[in-house]
């Protein structure tokens, strides 16, 4: 494995449980309603994990970085770059590795639904949701601290101790 270059993206924490909340559904373009009781029943079911709720998909970015090999030889990353900033990440990782690379060969776009759809989602999440935004800081708190993301207000002014 030497010869490899290991690398990975990682992507905000919120912005991971979201898209979980809908795996492989859409959002209701015109439904706010419906949405966010999805996100507080999907918020409800993380706060128990691991002990209740043992979804893969739940488990941090951090944890599934910080695997073995085969022979519990931690893994060792060269790069490790953010999906939000995919594009200059790339371009970033290709400089840093001493590899020409003009532009990234990933063009994808999550299905769950329009861009716009989602922002007013994640700005609703925002405003009104602190028991959510609590739940995700209790099990992705390492995701931010260890990616450099911005925790969200009420994570570190003690509020979240409200939501047990």
């Amino acid at each position: 494995l030497a010869a490899y270059h290991r690398i990975a993206f990682v992507r905000n924490p919120l912005d991971r449980f979201l898209a979980g909340v809908h795996e492989g559904g859409s959002w209701r373009a015109k439904d706010l309603t419906s949405n966010l009781l999805a996100i507080r029943h999907a918020a409800a079911l993380l706060r128990g994990f691991p002990h209740s709720c043992r979804s893969c998909h739940l488990i941090t970015q951090s944890y599934l970085l910080s695997g073995t090999d085969a022979h519990g030889i931690p893994l060792d990353f060269d790069f490790i770059g953010r999906a939000e900033n995919f594009e200059s990440d790339w371009l970033a990782m290709g400089e840093r590795l001493g590899v020409n690379l003009t532009s990234s060969p990933v063009r994808w776009e999550n299905p769950s639904g329009s861009a716009s759809t989602k922002a007013r989602i994640r700005e609703a999440v925002y405003a009104e949701e602190e028991e959510v935004l609590c739940s995700v800081c209790s099990v992705y708190l390492q995701d931010y601290a260890c990616f450099g993301y911005e925790v969200p207000p009420p994570c570190c002014q003690g509020r979240c101790s409200l939501y047990g």
